[in-house]
C-alpha cells in the first residue's frame, strides 16, 4: 500500500516550467497560441484602421507587369472576334501594415489625346498580404474593346490600331482613389494567339472571284397564331476569274443592322467540290441569326418604312487562308414568297 500512495503522488505532482519546456508539445501549443494572436491583431487593425492617400500609395509597389489585348467573352453566338484591353501585376507590399481588400481601377486612355477608352475595376486581397510580401496575379480587363472578322484580322491591320495606356489607381480601408505606379503602354498584342502564323501575307483570293447578288431580303417563319419572325438573307454566286482552280472554299456573312449597330452571322455555307477558272458556283444563300418579330406579315408591310436597313458584308476564304471581304450589300425590304401589300389595316 505504501508503494501504491507513491505511484499515486508521482501521478498527480504537477510539472514545472522547466519540465514542461522539455516537452516538444509545450513549444508547438506555445508557437500556434502566438501565431493565432498576431493573427488576431493584425485582422483587427485591418478592420478598424482608416488609411489616408499617402497610406496607400507609400504601401503599393507594381511589380510583374503585362498589358496588352485578350479575347473577350460575347453574348451573341457567332458574333465577330472581340478583344478587350488588359492590364496584369503583382503587388508588393513596401508598407508597415497588412494590405487588406484593396479596391483597384485601372483607366486605360488613348495615347494620342490622353482621353479614356474605356476602364475595369478588381477587388483583391481578400487575405492579408504581410508587409515585404508580394501578391499573385492580379488582372484587370477594359468593359470596352474592339470588334473584328478574326484575330488575324486585327494584326492585318495592325498600324491602324489606335495605341492605349494604362494608368492604375487604388483604394482600401475608406481612403479615396490614389494613383499607384506609372504610365504603362499597352502592347499592341493579343494574348494567346499564334504569332508564328504569316499575318502579312495576303491570299489575294478575292482578287480572284467575281460576286453576283442574285437576291436578297427577308425569309419568314410563322410562330403560334399569325405571329411571324423574319430573317433578312442574301443569296449570291461567285465566278472564279483566276488562273488557277479553286477548292473548299467557305463563305461568312456579317450582317449590320443600322439602327444599333450590332452585327450578328449566320452559318459557313462552303463549296466542297472544285471551282474551274472561268467557271460559275450554285446559287448560295446565307441569313442572319437575328429577326424581326411582328404580329402579322400584314403589319409589317403597313410599316416597311420603319423597318431596319440591313447590309451584310461578304467574307471567302479556303483552306490556307484567312478571311478576306468581297463586299458590302444592302438587303432589300422584301419578303420572300409574299406579294407586297398595299392597302393599309384601319
Amino acid at each position: 500500500m505504501e508503494n501504491e500512495g507513491h505511484l499515486f503522488e508521482e501521478y498527480v505532482h504537477e510539472k514545472t516550467i522547466l519540465e514542461r519546456m522539455k516537452n516538444p508539445k509545450f513549444w508547438i501549443k506555445y508557437i500556434l497560441i502566438v501565431t493565432f494572436l498576431v493573427l488576431v491583431v493584425m485582422v483587427y487593425k485591418s478592420f478598424n484602421s482608416t488609411w489616408s492617400k499617402d497610406d496607400v500609395k507609400n504601401s503599393i509597389e507594381i511589380v510583374a507587369i503585362e498589358a496588352g489585348w485578350i479575347e473577350g467573352e460575347s453574348e451573341l453566338r457567332e458574333t465577330a472576334t472581340r478583344i478587350l484591353p488588359f492590364f496584369s501585376f503583382k503587388v508588393k507590399n513596401i508598407g508597415k501594415d497588412p494590405l487588406h481588400y484593396v479596391n483597384f481601377e485601372c483607366v486605360f486612355e488613348f495615347q494620342a489625346d490622353g482621353k479614356p477608352q474605356t476602364s475595369g475595376f478588381h477587388s483583391a486581397f481578400n487575405l492579408p498580404i504581410p508587409p515585404g510580401s508580394t501578391s499573385h496575379v492580379v488582372l484587370i480587363k477594359g468593359v470596352n474593346g474592339y470588334t473584328a472578322t478574326s484575330k488575324e484580322a486585327f494584326y492585318k491591320n495592325k498600324d491602324k490600331w489606335k495605341k492605349l495606356n494604362a494608368k492604375l489607381f487604388a483604394r482600401t480601408k475608406g481612403s479615396t482613389y490614389v494613383r499607384v505606379g506609372d504610365l504603362y503602354q499597352v502592347e499592341q498584342k493579343i494574348t494567346g494567339f499564334k504569332t508564328d502564323i504569316n499575318i502579312e501575307e495576303k491570299s489575294r483570293l478575292a482578287d480572284s472571284v467575281d460576286i453576283q447578288i442574285t437576291d436578297s431580303g427577308w425569309i419568314y417563319k410563322i410562330l403560334e397564331g399569325s405571329n411571324v419572325l423574319v430573317y433578312p438573307s442574301i443569296k449570291f454566286k461567285i465566278t472564279n476569274t483566276g488562273d488557277e482552280l479553286l477548292s473548299k472554299l467557305a463563305f461568312k456573312g456579317i450582317f449590320k443592322f443600322e439602327k444599333d449597330g450590332e452585327r450578328f452571322n449566320f452559318g459557313y455555307p462552303v463549296i466542297k467540290g472544285e471551282l474551274k477558272p472561268g467557271s460559275e458556283s450554285r446559287e448560295i444563300t446565307m441569313r442572319s441569326e437575328y429577326g424581326i418579330h411582328a404580329s402579322s406579315l400584314q403589319s409589317l408591310y403597313n410599316n416597311i418604312f420603319e423597318w431596319d436597313e440591313v447590309t451584310v458584308r461578304i467574307m471567302i476564304k479556303d483552306m490556307n487562308t484567312i478571311y478576306e471581304e468581297l463586299g458590302e450589300y444592302p438587303v432589300d425590304n422584301e419578303i420572300e414568297g409574299v406579294k407586297v401589300i398595299k392597302d393599309k389595316q384601319k
